[in-house]
């Protein structure tokens, strides 16, 4: 078989295969909508429920602040399409990106753990669709369901990883023994 007929054929297995394993997917995992956050979409189904009612979806264009660092914050944001950016200020003014966040997680929710002032200025890094809710309705949820508190905790925990490593320096050093 020459090999432009052998591309050729491969290619085609492959668009079949690929069309094949989504269809599969969609249609035994109907809770795992393309774009959906991922977050909100591991709430148990009654929380989302009150949540519902609460949930407004904002588009964002790129560069937009959401929050600046020290500012309180009003909603906790769930990406669906877009990418927050969240930057560590200096006393310099300069800023350091330590961690992104896209449709896997949300920002300000520490908001409805701890407080309401930001750590970290916000900004939408790349343009999309996202869902915010008021941080009232957050905590609501946070004092009434340990479900929603081990969501947000184990979150936090990851995002946090993400700050650290984004935090390691790639200086080399000489350690002596």
């Amino acid at each position: 078989m020459p090999v432009n007929a052998y591309c050729s054929a491969l290619y085609r297995s492959l668009t079949t295969l690929s069309k094949f394993a989504e269809d599969f997917l969609l249609e035994r995992l109907p809770s795992m909508k393309p774009k959906a956050n991922q977050l909100l979409g591991a709430l148990e189904a009654d929380c989302m429920q009150r949540l519902e009612g609460e949930l407004e979806t904002v588009d964002v264009k790129l560069k937009h602040v959401i929050c600046e660092a020290g500012s309180d914050l009003d909603h906790a944001y769930f990406p669906q399409g877009a990418v927050l950016s969240l930057l560590t200020l200096m006393e310099d003014g300069t800023a350091i990106e330590t961690a992104n966040i896209g449709r896997e997680g949300a920002f300000g929710i520490f908001a409805a753990m701890y407080s309401r002032v930001s750590f970290n200025r916000c900004l939408v890094q790349l343009e999309g669709p996202m869902v915010r809710c008021p941080i009232a309705a957050i905590e609501r949820e946070f004092a009434r369901s340990a479900n929603v508190r081990n969501l947000f905790v184990s979150y936090s925990e990851t995002l946090l990883s993400q700050v650290q490593q984004t935090g390691v320096t790639p200086i080399p050093q000489t350690v002596t023994c």
